[in-house]
């Protein structure tokens, strides 16, 4: 199976193609793992606290995950073919793999992102150590993008937040730079996403029953309503 994450983007139905016909569980096993890989070294690099349990929940998520989606392809595609898709299970794993290689791909742009900016990279550090809530993250952001001192003490106060934020306050031109990297990496987030909802799954399907465009599409939207969710849940954690 190929395991080229520009292939993968630029491929796609040669990529499904391949770990259909060559399947490699091994490969596809350790390429499910990459996402938790990558989370746990960011947390080591950047300086976050470092859960193993939490780790671990991560990891069997998107094991949970793959699995499951596996499944819902396998018994639909059975349903639609029958006994030509015996045995098969072994290559839908491989084929269904490649979503998380995707997923990495979305992980490591994510960090280079927050890199590009340390100061934004401390903020949320600083904020994850601290348990914030979504709405204190976002509130704190505000003032630090307006630099607002005045603010920013009394609502740290006020919420029992210890960090000292001063320094991650961001000037006009830092805050312009990020936001045209961080327009850049949502791009990417919404091709590569489109790729892992809809795309590698309706190919994947296509390649396994050989069945039309429309045929396939039909079987896809079924099988859809039980991957998306899936994905979403436990994958992107939306």
């Amino acid at each position: 199976m190929e395991a080229n994450p520009l292939h993968a983007i630029i491929h796609p139905v040669k990529t499904i193609e391949s770990a259909l016909e060559k399947p490699d569980f091994d490969k596809a096993f350790f390429i499910v793992l990459m996402p938790t890989v990558l989370f746990a070294i960011f947390q080591l690099v950047s300086g976050l606290k470092f859960d193993i349990f939490e780790l671990a929940r991560y990891g069997a998520l998107h094991y949970i995950a793959w699995l499951f989606i596996a499944s819902v392809i396998y018994f639909f595609a059975f349903l639609a073919k029958g006994k030509a898709i015996k045995g098969k299970f072994s290559a839908i794993l491989s084929a269904t793999s490649v979503i998380w290689l995707l997923v990495s791909v979305m992980m490591a742009v994510a960090f280079i992102t927050l890199y590009s900016s340390p100061k934004i990279l401390g903020f949320i550090v600083a904020m994850r150590n601290e348990d914030a809530t979504p709405d204190e993250v976002s509130a704190i952001y505000n003032m630090l993008s307006n630099r607002d001192e005045k603010a920013l003490e009394s609502f740290t106060k006020a919420h029992d937040i210890k960090a000292n934020l001063t320094p991650y306050m961001l000037t006009e031109s830092e805050s312009s730079t990020f936001y045209v990297v961080a327009f850049l990496a949502l791009a990417v987030f919404i091709l590569l996403m489109a790729y892992c909802l809809f795309l590698y799954p309706f190919i994947t399907l296509k390649e396994l029953t050989k069945f039309g465009n429309a045929a396939s599409f039909v079987l896809y939207i079924i099988t859809g309503i039980l991957i998306v969710p899936c994905l979403l849940l436990f994958v992107f954690h939306i």
